[in-house]
């Protein structure tokens, strides 16, 4: 275990919060407000509409874009907290999207939180004891569980969100498993940064039959600031094709994990990000 919490909920309420708080919002952005997946789906997906028409109409995002902004914020950030759970607690959160809650702000979400309900863990795990948690035979058995119950859970969110542009349910599932696999990517200096936590991500994400096209790479990589959590998505969120994703002269601006840029393009800009955020260099690419 590497963040010490004395249950679930703790945990939840604790390292999980702390590190997403630090990880997905601006020191200054506005607060939003809290819905869950009842509010977000009610009269015929009014909300989620009203997300993905901001990006369309306000934000110039395309519509195939702006679908896979939405469900990479909404999907994708419950995802990210079961990936984070198993990752760094080594427990397997069954997920409950009616238990799941979002902040919402216009075009977006930024955060998301949800009850522990069942939760998974291995013989001699801390939690073992603690309501609502499940002993296992072991690690392989909380992977496989954990991930085929996360799909189940939020097929509905990626069905939803399929619906409000021309766009495969598999490109839709590609951003939900960058989400599950990629919790740990420009990570605060807090967290331990250890090998196991990027195997059993990776393990998990290689399980046979599930929903999504491709997976991130995910590695260990050192930088003048120390080792870090390096990752380069699988999928795809199309923002290059969005106008303020452009340059000038209309050349792409990709992102910093996307998979159209080179590993080595990729792991040099997030090798001075991390210097950058340690301060040990002053310029970034």
């Amino acid at each position: 275990m590497l963040l010490d919490a004395p249950d679930p909920a703790a945990f939840l309420a604790g390292p999980a919060a702390a590190h997403f708080l630090e990880r997905n919002t601006e020191p200054d952005g506005p607060d939003g407000r809290w819905v869950g997946w009842t509010d977000l789906a009610a009269d015929d997906l009014a909300l989620l509409r009203a997300v993905h028409a901001h990006l369309v109409t306000t934000e110039e995002v395309p519509a195939q874009a702006a679908a896979k902004y939405v469900v990479e914020s909404v999907a994708g950030r419950a995802a990210e907290l079961v990936g984070f759970t198993l990752a760094v607690a080594r427990a397997g959160l069954l997920l409950d999207l009616p238990a799941t809650y979002w902040r919402l702000h216009p075009g977006y979400t930024d955060l998301a939180r949800t009850a522990p309900g069942h939760v998974l863990v291995a013989r001699g795990h801390p939690w073992s004891g603690c309501a609502g948690v499940e002993v296992v035979a072991d690690l392989r058995t909380i992977v496989e569980r954990t991930t085929r119950h996360l799909v189940t859970a939020l097929e509905p969110a990626v069905l939803a969100c399929r619906r409000l542009a021309r766009v495969g349910s598999g490109a839709l599932w590609d951003e939900v498993c960058d989400g599950f696999a990629m919790p740990l990517t420009f990570a605060g200096p807090s967290l331990p940064v250890v090998r196991a936590a990027v195997d059993v991500l990776d393990a998990a994400t290689a399980l046979p039959g599930l929903p999504w096209r491709r997976r991130p790479r995910l590695e260990l990589a050192r930088s003048r600031g120390g080792p870090f959590y390096l990752a380069q998505k699988g999928g795809c969120c199309l923002s290059y094709t969005a106008p303020r994703q452009t340059t000038e002269d209309g050349t792409p601006e990709y992102c910093s994990t996307c998979r159209f840029r080179s590993a080595d393009d990729v792991d040099g800009r997030q090798v001075a990000w991390h210097e950058d955020a340690r301060g040990v260099r002053a310029d970034t690419l």
